[in-house]
């Protein structure tokens, strides 16, 4: 292995410590911010190991074909302290404001389709069930009007089908009624 091998292999253990800082560093303010159940916290705790060796061996392995020296675990954990000793609370910081704003930017779009679809849509949902209801009352009106001088007229035929069907439609009127007493309640309890 040539010098500037090595120098280039020592350069990318330093980076790689630094960035298994800066790894470390986002999972502390994830575990901090959310709270975490124990066994996810195991989990994440194994795939930060598992992040970090392939991190480290993958460069490794792409810079000197994986050859192993003592030297390069040094040059890790000096990458490793320097990063917490001159950048850790800055990252951690930038962390902390980029789920901010992250958080920000969700409620943000939460609150613009709410005001730009919903409002919108249940407005018109709203103009459209007022319309059809004015329809239908006037529609019924109409036909009131039109079927009263028929029922003057047909009385004498219609009377004796009327009293055969009236315990048939007293009986659907009754299940009418129950079923609007139930769904109003059922309204009321917001279920």
């Amino acid at each position: 292995m040539t010098l500037a091998t090595q120098w280039t292999t020592m350069g990318l253990m330093l980076g790689s410590g630094i960035l298994i800082g800066v790894i470390l560093d986002f999972y502390r303010v994830v575990t901090q911010r959310f709270r975490l159940k124990r066994w996810i916290v195991s989990l994440i705790d194994l795939l930060y190991w598992m992040i970090s060796s392939l991190l480290v061996f993958g460069l490794l392995l792409w810079s000197n074909w994986g050859e192993l020296r003592f030297y390069l675990f040094i040059a890790i954990c000096l990458g490793f302290l320097l990063y917490f000793r001159w950048f850790s609370q800055l990252v951690i910081r930038f962390i902390r404001v980029l789920f901010q704003l992250v958080e920000w930017m969700i409620h943000f779009l939460g609150q613009a389709v709410y005001t730009m679809v919903y409002v919108p849509l249940s407005f018109m949902a709203r103009c459209l069930w007022i319309c059809a209801r004015a329809v239908a009352r006037g529609a019924w009106t109409l036909i009131r009007w039109i079927c009263l001088p028929l029922a003057w007229l047909l009385g004498p035929l219609v009377r004796p089908m009327w009293r055969r069907m009236r315990p048939h439609v007293d009986q659907v009127r009754s299940f009418l009624r129950r079923f609007g007493a139930w769904w109003k309640k059922k309204r009321e309890k917001g279920g």
